[in-house]
């Protein structure tokens, strides 16, 4: 499977995906004292959820418009995807 349709952008929304996550779990000093905000520290949880669900759709997506996987395929990859982002999601909250 190769994807392009969209030009692989997908991918630079899991890199954002990927710094938020870094700065929940292995904050710098500087971000420790943005993170005592609660409201702050929740949109930082809730901006990496959504770039972690806007990657799986997009990367499905892709793959699904590509003619990678046909619609069945698809929406079996987005169950099981979206079934471990759950996972994921929850190893990051309590980390």
């Amino acid at each position: 499977m190769s994807g392009g349709h969209f030009d692989y952008l997908q991918y630079r929304v899991s890199e954002l995906a990927d710094h938020l996550q870094a700065i929940i779990e292995s904050p710098s000093e500087y971000e420790r004292g943005v993170l005592q905000d609660d409201n702050v520290k929740q949109a930082i949880y809730d901006a990496y959820e959504h770039c972690r669900l806007a990657f799986i759709f997009a990367h499905e997506l892709d793959y699904l418009i590509s003619g990678d996987t046909g619609v069945d395929t698809f929406k079996e990859r987005i169950i099981k995807r979206l079934t471990d982002l759950v996972k994921d999601i929850e190893n990051v909250k309590t980390s």
